[in-house]
């Protein structure tokens, strides 16, 4: 999708393939280890948890945060073969809004079937969690959480980056936990 304005529309026919295509074996594996390196960090927030009981009561707005990163990038992975295309993003948009309104429901194939903007929904809900913990801890070190260049747009780097800023700041807070137990 390099190169694509946002107001870029995908040909129709073009649309009708993305709407039959299957996995692609490439992307599945990419879905299998991203995942798995969502998982892998998000266990190790969660034994940073139960581990420092006693430490962790300071860090409560930290930590919904750090909970709220991880829910968004695991969901985020699912989402991520999303077109780029602004026009399906708006028109998934609406059907997503429309589904809400007459369902009172959304469940995953809810999101699924408006993947282009649920991708950013979640993503974007990451990154805005990342920013409050930068505000919060001034010396977090983050990987940058776009790509600084042309693939900014494109929804696995942008994943791959927000989850490499997910792990400065668990890595962060371990240090904090571990210096607040050191403190005691």
């Amino acid at each position: 999708m390099r190169g694509k304005s946002r107001n870029d529309k995908a040909p129709p026919n073009e649309r009708e393939e993305r709407k039959k295509k299957e996995l692609d074996p490439e992307h599945a594996e990419w879905l299998a280890k991203h995942r798995s390196d969502n998982q892998i960090i998000s266990a190790k927030l969660y034994k940073l948890l139960k581990s420092y009981p006693d430490e962790i009561d300071d860090f409560g707005f930290e930590i919904e945060m750090l909970v709220g990163i991880a829910f968004s990038l695991w969901r985020s992975a699912f989402l991520s073969d999303k077109t780029g295309y602004r026009s399906d993003t708006t028109q998934k948009a609406i059907s997503f809004l429309a589904e809400l309104v007459q369902n009172n429901a959304i469940v995953f194939s809810s999101e699924r079937g408006a993947v282009d903007w649920a991708f950013n929904y979640f993503a974007f809900n990451a990154k805005h969690r990342l920013e409050k913990l930068q505000d919060r801890w001034p010396e977090l070190k983050m990987t940058p959480l776009l790509p600084s260049n042309a693939r900014a747009h494109m929804p696995k780097d942008r994943w791959e980056s927000l989850h490499n800023a997910f792990c400065d700041a668990v890595n962060y807070f371990e240090g904090l936990l571990v210096e607040a137990k050191n403190s005691n």
